[in-house]
């Protein structure tokens, strides 16, 4: 079997610097499909929105061309301030800057595919900024599709390595989000989705006994 080079495949450039090299389009953000597999934040936006409705889009949002429709995959705080800025009446921004994502060579595996375009979508969304608890589940969510992968595939490089090349996390803290993940109460678990605790606290909490 064919060693499987993600890294290669996904390319050592960041998403900024990729979409520099791209063509711009416009698209009107209702025509955009969300995707399902997005798990950030897209609540308490309404900083974002003055920003926008002030500045515009600085970055032009990440898109990846299916069946004939356009889905979303970094972007998703944009698109909402810009629709709701649509229904304040500000008709510009039904036309909101995109780059559509390179197209990836991939294997005929299907299932395959769908594991790297889950990749690509958490890998895209690297550099926004990003709550405590975000970070967390992008890097178990990324672990565990690294693991899908290579259990379909003759992955190079081991598990860790490569979830700390593709997002830039460390194999320690990617140990500290599992004891936060496994140990962290339910109550406290919500107190740190919603901010309300910072990584160092959840981790400390998460190493005390239930009592």
């Amino acid at each position: 079997m064919a060693k499987f080079d993600l890294k290669g495949l996904l390319n050592d450039r960041s998403v900024p610097d990729r979409q520099q090299d791209q063509k711009i389009v416009y698209r009107n953000p209702k025509d955009l499909i969300p995707s399902e597999e997005n798990f950030y934040n897209t609540e308490k936006l309404e900083r974002l929105k003055q920003s926008i409705k002030l500045l515009g889009i600085l970055q032009p949002l990440l898109i990846e061309e299916r069946d004939g429709k356009d889905y979303l995959l970094a972007g998703h705080r944009r698109r909402k301030c810009c629709l709701e800025l649509i229904k304040e009446g500000l008709e510009r921004f039904k036309r909101i800057p995109c780059v559509y994502k390179p197209k990836i060579e991939l294997s005929a595996e299907t299932e395959t595919d769908e594991i790297v375009r889950k990749i690509v979508i958490i890998q895209s969304n690297t550099y926004r900024e990003k709550s405590d608890w975000e970070k967390m589940t992008e890097s178990l969510q990324m672990e565990e599709l690294v693991k899908e992968l290579r259990e379909k595939t003759d992955l190079e490089g081991k598990t860790r390595e490569i979830v700390s090349d593709l997002i830039g996390v460390s194999s320690t803290q990617i140990g500290r989000y599992h004891s936060i993940s496994s140990n962290l109460s339910g109550e406290l678990m919500d107190a740190f989705k919603q901010n309300k605790l910072n990584v160092s606290t959840a981790a400390e909490l998460a190493g005390l006994n239930d009592k």
